[in-house]
């Protein structure tokens, strides 16, 4: 493949950051122990880098881009499967420099889990708890090192075929699977320590597949866009006023600065 073959030679901007993601990818994964699949890795991510330099390289491609090689173990068939992913599956601008997609699916994910686990969420609130320091990176990796393999390669396959409404299933599953227990802890802290890592003692596969599938219905695609498009408006709105604030304070500290430099010019005449 050409991108591949210029990503060996070619000065890339990414090239450093992806080589520093190279050895933080996939750790506990022997296949990723050897230099020739990060070598494969590396040439991957660098010739996603030249294909779609809206994006360039964000340090989650890694993770997407390791898991398709390992299945897939060409090249080429690891790089078409993340432009797929990227470009084809998640919504735009989900992996651009502000994440602003990716922000608005935590807002989306905070109104289905008031309306299916209204306890689990009460609860959240009494402890000031934000979801989306846990989920926010369970959406971007689509939960690569975050789940057994025997639980991961199964969502991935419903993921391909139905699209970006699986992560939100089974991030709803994964909660429902353990509400009990979450709803038992008291301390936001142990909260929090608990999120962290509780995906990885889900054993029963089965289960959480009928979870998502069976008890988070239903699960319109109609109302899925809608709520994106509501929350992906809104926080574009808050990005700009933002912007824009910061401007007038840049502004402001122009003027000031000028106004202090006309004082200190005029007190050098009077001294003359």
């Amino acid at each position: 493949m050409q991108l591949c073959e210029k990503s060996r030679t070619a000065p890339n901007p990414a090239s450093r950051q992806v080589q520093l993601d190279l050895h933080r990818t996939l750790t506990t994964n022997q296949h990723f122990s050897s230099p020739p699949a990060l070598q494969q890795l590396r040439r991957i991510l660098l010739a996603f880098s030249g294909h779609n330099p809206a994006i360039g390289y964000c340090q989650v491609l890694n993770r997407l881009a390791a898991l398709a090689l390992l299945v897939l173990q060409s090249d080429e068939d690891a790089f078409w499967c993340l432009v797929a992913v990227v470009e084809a599956i998640m919504p735009q601008d989900y992996y651009t420099k502000n994440l602003v997609a990716s922000q608005a699916d935590q807002r989306v994910l905070k109104d289905f889990m008031a309306e299916k686990l209204p306890r689990l969420a009460s609860h959240f609130e009494d402890h000031n708890i934000d979801v989306s320091l846990v989920t926010f990176n369970w959406f971007l990796v689509v939960f690569v090192e975050s789940l057994p393999s025997d639980i991961l390669m199964p969502l991935w396959d419903a993921f391909l075929y139905e699209g970006t409404k699986v992560i939100f299933r089974y991030t709803l599953a994964l909660f429902k699977y353990k509400e009990d227990d979450i709803l038992k802890i008291h301390d936001s802290v142990e909260i929090y320590q608990y999120l962290r890592f509780f995906t990885k003692t889900v054993s029963n596969a089965r289960k959480l597949a009928s979870i998502a599938f069976n008890d988070m219905n239903p699960f319109p695609s109609r109302l899925l866009r809608n709520r994106r498009v509501l929350h992906l408006e809104r926080l574009q709105a808050e990005l700009r006023e933002l912007e824009e604030q910061h401007k007038e304070v840049i502004t402001e500290s122009v003027v000031r600065k000028d106004k202090e430099l006309d004082v200190m010019v005029s007190e050098d005449d009077e001294d003359l």
